[in-house]
């Protein structure tokens, strides 16, 4: 996978240390900042959708509602999340995204701010735990790799690892 984003992107494979296919995209590791940015604005040139890792003080606001009723009915409260969340604070959110569960909102802001609510929530709390993600060594899925039960697979090309595996290289 590596030597695909390495290609894609018109670098050398020694700078792309990993690349693996997430549920939402892609994670890549780069061996420093500006290849990095290199590899996510030729990424996003090509049409590719990239995010940057987020930096910053991570906020979760729990209780959260999806909507309001209104007086026309039920309104949906994510367009107005990032305003109202800006408004009471005073500052404005780097990103805002619900959790798995959809009443959690994660919200990240470049400077350390006061603890707020949005729309009846519970008071936020700072996030200061950071969980150091982990690349399975097994599958290349990003879980602990004590842990997996999943099919191994070659680290170059995806493709299953058993005895008969020859290495098809890019996909």
């Amino acid at each position: 996978m590596r030597i695909w984003v390495a290609e894609l992107s018109g670098l050398d494979v020694s700078k792309v240390l990993k690349a693996q296919k997430t549920k939402t995209g892609w994670a890549v590791l780069a061996d420093e900042e500006l290849t990095r940015t290199q590899v996510l604005e030729k990424l996003r040139v090509k049409g590719f959708t990239c995010d940057e890792a987020d930096s910053g003080f991570q906020y979760l606001v729990q209780g959260v509602p999806l909507e309001v009723l209104g007086h026309n009915g039920p309104r949906k409260l994510d367009p107005l999340l990032e305003k109202e969340i800006a408004t009471a604070v005073s500052c404005s959110p780097s990103r805002v995204a619900r959790g798995r569960n959809p009443t959690n909102v994660f919200v990240t802001f470049p400077i350390k701010v006061n603890p707020f609510r949005v729309f009846d929530s519970q008071l936020a709390r700072l996030l200061t735990e950071r969980v150091k993600v982990t690349q399975c060594d097994r599958c290349y899925g990003f879980h602990n790799s004590r842990d997996c039960f999943n099919k191994s697979v070659c680290g170059d090309c995806g493709g299953p690892l058993d005895l008969n595996h020859k290495c098809a290289g890019v996909p």
